[in-house]
């Protein structure tokens, strides 16, 4: 079973930022304990807004290049799949 891939994208890893190095490069600490999705705008519902997200620089875009346009894609952060489950159940397909 996996999510529908033709609306959501993820689960999207996020780790820690450290800051940059002498080179200007970015730092990264651990795997985050989050679950991140990218949903296309149709999958939106007013229960689902408390869970979005608005990243600065998202490594994985669905549908778009641009995270704070919502007529592309929204991205979603949950504690864990559990919860991702839980709040986007209709969107858990079989057989993926």
């Amino acid at each position: 079973m996996s999510w529908n891939t033709s609306l959501i994208d993820g689960p999207i890893p996020a780790y820690q930022f450290l800051g940059f190095d002498p080179n200007g490069l970015p730092i990264f600490g651990a795997l985050l304990p989050i679950y991140n999705l990218n949903v296309a705008p149709q999958v939106m519902t007013a229960e689902l807004e408390p869970f979005v997200v608005e990243p600065a620089n998202p490594k994985r875009v669905f549908a778009g290049d641009d995270p704070t346009d919502r007529t592309l894609t929204v991205c979603l952060s949950f504690a864990s799949e559990t919860e991702a489950r839980a709040k986007l159940a209709a969107y858990w397909v079989a057989g993926g």
